[in-house]
């Protein structure tokens, strides 16, 4: 993994542009990273909820507890990748330079 130069972030900024043509986020600081990781097991948790239900209640509407489950998620991660996000900067910009 590549060193990133993050003292050029203003405070509260843990994701940047991913690519020149892109408008995705990438996460460059562990705040964001943590971000990403809680996202991602709470995606997780909320499916094996839904499955662990199914099949104890044998009810088969349980089986949509994940797929509301992750919409939700994905709703609350995009904002908050949103909220501290600079999009004027791009992830090729904060990397260090070798002297190799």
């Amino acid at each position: 993994m590549s060193r990133l130069d993050t003292a050029r972030l203003k405070p509260g900024i843990w994701f940047v542009r991913a690519g020149r043509l892109s408008r995705g986020y990438y996460p460059v600081t562990p705040e964001g990273w943590r971000l990403v990781r809680r996202y991602l097991l709470a995606i997780a948790a909320v499916v094996a909820l839904g499955f662990i239900l199914a099949f104890q209640t044998g009810e088969t509407w349980c089986l949509a507890i994940p797929l509301v489950g992750i919409a939700l998620l994905a709703a609350w991660f995009a904002g908050a990748a949103k909220r501290h996000a600079d999009l004027s900067i791009q992830y090729r910009d904060l990397k260090v330079k070798s002297d190799f």
